[in-house]
């Protein structure tokens, strides 16, 4: 299992189903949470970014969904024999109702004082429910490089051994290829 998805994957897919009830296995499965926890990530992302939007407009429809009413009732599915499931399931629908309410404020040319208060709100709570509660890696940023990220490395590595090697220090170009190689990487010659 491990092989195909992230650890986080594995622990998402146990909290969508209540400890006491059967569980169902299957690699579809393990994919749907994946997406489902995917999706949390892209949320947790748009808020970070939504923080940035300009400010000094004024106030418009929609309201930010009610933070207050969401935290009650997925703490008291927590409380309800570690009711997890449906914890999930009261998280994935604000996040939706987020959604539908970035998506309109995202047209408007400046935001409202309030409204840059309720997204800090949500993401403050987001990074409470994510990694403190859940247990989820939500932010990404840092944690895992891009693939530009990684040609740039590659391509320092590939640098610092054609140099070694032309001032003949094969030694540390050995070492280099070495360690390339480890991580799956060939160079040849």
């Amino acid at each position: 299992v491990f092989d195909r998805f992230e650890p986080a994957v594995v622990r998402f897919f146990f909290l969508t189903r209540h400890y006491r009830s059967p569980l169902n296995f299957s690699f579809g499965r393990l994919e749907e949470a994946r997406d489902a926890l995917n999706r949390l990530r892209a949320f947790d992302e748009r808020l970070r970014e939504a923080e940035s939007w300009p400010g000094g407009g004024e106030e418009t429809e929609p309201s930010a969904p009610d933070l207050d009413t969401h935290r009650h009732e997925f703490l008291r599915a927590m409380r309800d024999d570690f009711n997890s499931a449906e914890a999930v399931g009261h998280l994935q629908n604000w996040v939706g109702d987020w959604n539908r309410t970035l998506d309109e404020w995202d047209r408007q040319p400046a935001l409202h004082r309030s409204q840059h208060e309720a997204i800090n709100a949500a993401r403050d709570w987001m990074e409470t429910v994510g990694e403190e509660i859940l247990g989820l890696a939500l932010k990404t940023e840092g944690t895992q490089a891009t693939d530009s990220q990684l040609d740039d490395l590659f391509e320092v590595l590939i640098d610092l051994r054609e140099e070694a090697r032309e001032t003949g220090d094969y030694e540390a170009a050995d070492a280099i290829r070495d360690q390339l190689r480890e991580r799956g990487f060939e160079l040849k010659d």
